[in-house]
């Protein structure tokens, strides 16, 4: 079940982790990723804020206070282009800081 939640769709590091724990320990199963994009934010550029609709239909991944992968996070992480932005509830507002 860890593999349908967690790495069908996973950044590239934590793929090559996970390629290496199963070389290393001969871990059974396929552990293959369907889809890898993106980079884990380690220092991620702050974008301003998105609704969580926007954040939805661009298929962000939400994260807590803490950076912690959330369910309904208080921030969205956008993978593919590197970006995290504040969930900003009410509306259908979108807005960006450069």
């Amino acid at each position: 079940m860890g593999k349908v939640k967690f790495i069908e769709d996973i950044p590239a590091e934590l793929k090559t982790a996970i390629d290496a724990i199963v070389a290393e320990t001969a871990l059974p199963g396929d552990w293959s990723s369907n889809v890898i994009r993106g980079n884990i934010p380690l220092l991620p550029r702050y974008r301003g804020g998105i609704s969580r609709d926007e954040a939805d239909s661009r298929k962000m991944q939400y994260l807590d206070g803490y950076g912690s992968l959330a369910a309904n996070g208080r921030y969205a992480w956008d993978r593919d282009k590197g970006y995290l932005y504040e969930v900003v509830d009410g509306g259908d507002d979108f807005w960006t800081f450069n």
